[in-house]
C-alpha cells in the first residue's frame, strides 16, 4: 500500500517538477498596446526615451508620445511617416522622415513643434527619400539615408553632407565614432568630413550590414540579416574564436535579424522578423526568449530598446509591448497556449514542486 501511495505522489509531482525545469526565472509582467485599441501604427520603426522617461515611437502615422497613460501624435512639416527618432538631454527629439529631417521641441505649453533642418541644405542635396537612422556621435547629430549622411552641429546650427561612393548600409556608434557599411567597399568610419575604410573592413564589402554595436575594448558586434560577426577593430580582422563561440551558442539559421540592441548585464536584445525577441548573453547563449509561446502577441518585431528603468519596449507588427524585464517579480507560467493551474507550491533543496 505504501508503494502505491508513493507512485501516486510521484505521479502528481512529476508534471510540476518538469514545469519548474522549463523556465527558472519565470515570465516577466508586461503590457500590450494593440493597434486597434490605441490607434497605433502597424509598423513601429524606432523607439526612444527622453530624460523624463517619456517614450516616443517613429511610425507611419507620425511621432507618437506615451507618458504612461496617454498617447499623443505629432507631425512633420510634410506629414510623412517617421522612420527614426532620438531623444536628447536638451529636450529635443531628433527625427528622420520621408524627404525631411529635423527635430521636435516643446513650446511654452509643452506642445511639440517640428523644426525642419532641410532649409540648411544646398539645392543639390535635397534629392533624398527616407531618413532611416539618426545618431548622436561626438556632439554631432547624423541623419542617415541610403546615399548621403547629413551631419548637424547643434552648436552653430550648421549642416554638412557626406556622400556615399556606392550606397550606405546602416550605422553604429563605436567609442563616439560613427561606423557605416558601404556596399562593395566594406565597413567604414567617419573621420572629420570624410569616410575611410577601417583596417580589415573589406571583409564586409559583400554583406548587407544591419547592426554595428560595441562588444568589448577591442571588438565590435556586426550583423547582416542572418549572421552575427565579432570583429576585432584593433587587429583589423574577424575574431574567429569569439564569432564561432557566439554562433555555436545561438543557432541562427532560421532567424531573420532586424535590430540588435544593448541590454544591461552585458547582454544583447535581438528583434527578429519571424521568431520574436531574444535576450542573449555575451557569448551568444540564450538568456531569455520572448515569443507567441509566452508573452508576445506576434513573432514579428521591428525594433526594441531597453529603457533606463530596465523595461524593454518592443515594436511589433500588431502593436507595442512593454516588458518589465528588470523587475524582481515574474510569473511562473508554462505558456499562453497551455496554461497550468497551480494550487500549492513548495521546494526541496533546489527543486520546485
Amino acid at each position: 500500500m505504501k508503494s502505491l501511495w508513493a507512485v501516486v505522489f510521484i505521479g502528481i509531482l512529476m508534471p510540476i517538477t518538469s514545469f519548474s525545469q522549463i523556465n527558472h526565472e519565470g515570465i516577466p509582467f508586461y503590457n500590450f498596446y494593440p493597434i486597434d485599441s490605441y490607434g497605433l501604427p502597424q509598423e513601429t520603426w524606432c523607439i526612444t526615451e527622453d530624460y523624463r522617461g517619456i517614450i516616443y515611437l517613429a511610425s507611419n502615422s507620425g511621432l507618437l508620445e506615451f507618458d504612461g497613460s496617454t498617447w499623443n501624435t505629432y507631425y512633420t512639416d510634410n506629414n510623412s511617416g517617421i522612420r527614426t527618432v532620438a531623444a536628447q538631454p536638451s529636450g529635443r527629439i531628433y527625427a528622420g522622415a520621408v524627404q525631411t529631417f529635423g527635430y521636435f521641441e516643446p513650446d511654452i505649453t509643452g506642445y511639440l513643434e517640428y523644426h525642419s533642418l532641410c532649409p540648411l541644405l544646398e539645392a543639390k542635396d535635397l534629392d533624398f527619400s527616407d531618413v532611416w537612422q539618426v545618431r548622436e556621435c561626438d556632439s554631432y547629430i547624423y541623419f542617415h539615408t541610403m546615399l548621403k549622411l547629413f551631419r548637424y552641429n547643434p552648436k552653430d546650427n550648421s549642416l554638412i553632407t557626406i556622400e556615399a561612393k556606392t550606397d550606405f548600409q546602416l550605422t553604429g556608434s563605436i567609442k563616439n565614432e560613427l561606423y557605416v557599411g558601404q556596399g562593395g567597399i566594406g565597413l567604414c568610419k567617419v573621420v572629420e568630413d570624410s569616410l575611410i575604410l577601417i583596417p580589415g573592413g573589406e571583409f564586409f564589402k559583400n554583406k548587407m550590414l544591419y547592426n554595428i554595436l560595441p562588444y568589448d575594448d577591442d571588438n565590435i558586434l556586426v550583423s547582416d540579416k542572418f549572421n552575427i560577426y565579432i570583429f576585432n577593430i584593433t587587429k583589423g580582422a574577424l575574431n574567429r574564436e569569439l564569432t564561432r563561440l557566439f554562433t555555436n551558442n545561438f543557432s541562427i539559421k532560421d532567424e531573420r535579424f532586424y535590430i540588435i540592441f544593448r541590454v544591461r548585464g552585458d547582454k544583447y536584445g535581438v528583434s527578429t522578423l519571424n521568431k520574436g525577441v531574444y535576450i542573449l548573453n555575451k557569448d551568444g547563449s540564450i538568456h531569455k526568449h520572448f515569443c507567441v509561446d509566452n508573452i508576445l502577441p506576434s513573432n514579428v518585431s521591428y525594433y526594441g530598446i531597453e529603457a533606463r528603468n530596465g523595461n524593454l519596449w518592443l515594436g511589433l507588427d500588431n502593436g507595442v509591448v512593454k516588458v518589465e524585464n528588470a523587475s524582481p517579480f515574474s510569473k511562473l507560467d508554462y505558456n499562453m497556449k497551455n496554461p497550468l493551474s497551480i494550487n500549492s507550491i513548495n521546494h526541496l533543496g533546489k527543486t520546485l514542486f
